[in-house]
């Protein structure tokens, strides 16, 4: 393998300047117009040939888009000028893997400086080996967009199962109004309340020191949007078990159900054996199904159900 060569960004490449295109002034045609997020519209014309890559320089700060068509970078973003006759594609995976989003300038609007850019060190291969790694790259970028596209379509067709299981049953009875919406005639419509034996919330005002190791603590940032609860305990903080033990009705048992009240309302996850003992933050409330009413499986589908989720945005 050749030896790679020791540089800096701003010796190999430049970030220049785009224009402004307002959107009144655009023609519908085949170039890209490109702001700080990404390609914003279309353009009759190009203002730089492709292939090209786009850096966010105002709002989304160091975001990377490209090009392989001609293109018109708007005045967020720069548009990057390759000195060294690089691959287009071996940059644009170089400038996503170096933190230029971190490099926000402390002006009174942040923006990314050029300067901070081009100091950051990277070793360069050859040409031809950039070739071959940004190869490698594309295929799995590739691979993670059918697979982030695959998760898209089973994630409807669930909500869509959802919806038709939770309005109809799975025995085609007939149908009642209730004052959540249409429901199989032998389905009753109960409130949360009836339905948990525990809904308990952390005092809020109490302060928590976090030790090493002890009873682990569930916040919002471990429930996940499957309605699960993060199974990797590196994962928690922990607080110790005298502390634990005077808030006992937030000690989580198997089959709970985590909720959040606060930042991202409605989420939740259902507690496995792993979280028995587990305490949570003053942002979320446990939800103890009562099991002679309700499944707790079933329950962790309601509540993540759409009809669930539009009855919190009322």
């Amino acid at each position: 393998m050749n030896a790679w060569r020791e540089s800096c960004i701003g010796d190999e490449i430049e970030f220049a300047y785009g224009k402004s295109l307002p959107a009144h002034a655009r023609e519908n045609g085949p170039f890209g117009v490109f702001g700080s997020n990404g390609c914003v519209g279309h353009h009759s014309e190009q203002l730089i040939s492709g292939p090209g890559i786009i850096v966010g320089r105002k709002g989304s700060v160091g975001r990377i888009a490209y090009s392989e068509e001609g293109f018109w970078p708007i005045d967020t973003t720069y548009y990057v000028v390759n000195k060294n006759d690089h691959d287009w594609r071996f940059l644009y995976h170089l400038l996503s893997s170096i933190g230029l989003d971190g490099l926000n300038s402390h002006s009174a609007v942040p923006g990314l400086n050029r300067e901070n850019a081009y100091s950051i060190p990277v070793r360069m291969p050859t040409k031809s080996e950039q070739r071959q790694i940004a190869l490698v790259l594309d295929i799995i970028e590739n691979s993670i967009t059918i697979e982030e596209a695959a998760i898209e379509k089973t994630t409807a067709l669930r909500r869509a199962t959802m919806r038709e299981l939770f309005t109809r049953g799975l025995r085609g009875e007939t149908q009642k109004e209730t004052e959540i919406g249409p429901m199989p005639e032998s389905w009753e419509a109960k409130s949360i309340a009836a339905l948990t034996n525990v809904v308990y919330r952390y005092p809020s005002y109490y302060k928590i020191d976090y030790v090493g190791s002890g009873v682990p603590e569930v916040r919002g940032e471990l429930l996940r949007d499957t309605g699960e609860i993060e199974s990797d305990l590196s994962q928690f903080r922990f607080i110790d078990t005298e502390t634990a033990s005077r808030f006992p009705k937030v000690r989580l048992e198997t089959g709970d159900i985590v909720m959040s009240v606060r930042g991202t309302m409605g989420k939740i996850g259902i507690a496995r054996d792993i979280h028995i003992g587990a305490v949570i933050t003053a942002n979320l409330i446990r939800l103890a199904p009562d099991r002679q009413k309700i499944s707790p499986e079933f329950f962790k589908f309601v509540l993540t159900s759409e009809r669930f989720s539009r009855a919190l945005d009322m």
